[in-house]
């Protein structure tokens, strides 16, 4: 069964950010939001990522929790064991807050057609 989840968080966790809290990858690229990180995740490198995600930090976590307070991506971060794993999470991710958008604007052209 597909997660469903309150418009407003998925709203929330699709945004962009305030340009000041934005993720700047050691290569340089950056990220306002979770699409982006998503493209930014198909191209890094295993050296990008270990930068970010070592045994003291993983700045993925860290941003998503503290910028968009997605607890939920946090956690799949925190448990990913891979560069790979961690692109799976944040892409799934991402596709299952567009389905639940998709599916709420769905709904709603139900409900005006009523």
């Amino acid at each position: 069964m597909p997660i469903r989840l309150p418009i407003q968080t998925v709203e929330s966790w699709l945004v962009d950010c305030d340009p000041s809290q934005e993720f700047v990858c050691i290569d340089g690229k950056r990220t306002r939001n979770i699409k982006d990180l998503v493209k930014i995740f198909e191209k890094m490198t295993p050296e990008t990522y270990l930068y970010h995600v070592n045994k003291d930090k993983n700045d993925f976590d860290s941003w998503v929790e503290g910028v968009f307070h997605n607890g939920h991506l946090a956690a799949n971060f925190r448990s990913a064991r891979s560069k790979k794993e961690a692109y799976q999470y944040v892409k799934r991710h991402y596709e299952m807050l567009m389905r639940n958008l998709r599916d709420f604007k769905l709904r709603e052209e139900k409900r005006k057609r009523k």
